[in-house]
């Protein structure tokens, strides 16, 4: 989702499970903050740092599968693990002292959007690996999707 905030609604329908689940889990959230109890819901996108076990080691073995979507432009935002936490630590800190708070929604990201191919492709030549060469447009995996 580009240049939206926290108050963009769910949509209607969901394209995967995660994402599904994931809002489910922010309207309970949300629905038990509004029966008192204190909570705020944090919205990470594509947490990175050391030790990770998730994003990095799935990319490096999928490298020779890895396949652009589009013109290969498309940004990300991404959040460092210790700003992750920290951004954890200081939304339950507010919320102690700000019960207005409660049920509120935040992104967090370190705001500042990067290449989301540029970025995979230097994860790929840190482990030794090729970037990614293929690409397929947009328009072609909508067709493709639209079939299944």
């Amino acid at each position: 989702m580009e240049g939206v905030d926290e108050s963009v609604p769910y949509p209607e329908k969901y394209h995967a499970h995660y994402p599904k689940t994931k809002a489910m889990a922010e309207k309970f959230v949300i629905a038990a903050a509004e029966q008192g109890l204190k909570t705020i819901v944090l919205r990470p996108h594509l947490i990175w740092g050391p030790l990770d076990n998730h994003l990095v080691p799935r990319i490096i073995e999928r490298a020779n599968r890895l396949v652009k979507v589009g013109d290969g432009r498309n940004l990300v935002d991404t959040i460092y693990i210790d700003n992750a936490a920290a951004a954890h630590i200081q939304a339950a800190d507010r919320l102690e002292q700000n019960r207005n708070l409660s049920g509120r929604v935040y992104f967090i990201s370190q705001d500042h959007p990067v290449l989301l191919w540029e970025m995979v492709d230097n994860i790929l030549k840190t482990a030794g690996l090729d970037p990614v060469r293929r690409s397929i447009s947009r328009n072609k995996v909508w067709m493709i999707s639209a079939d299944l």
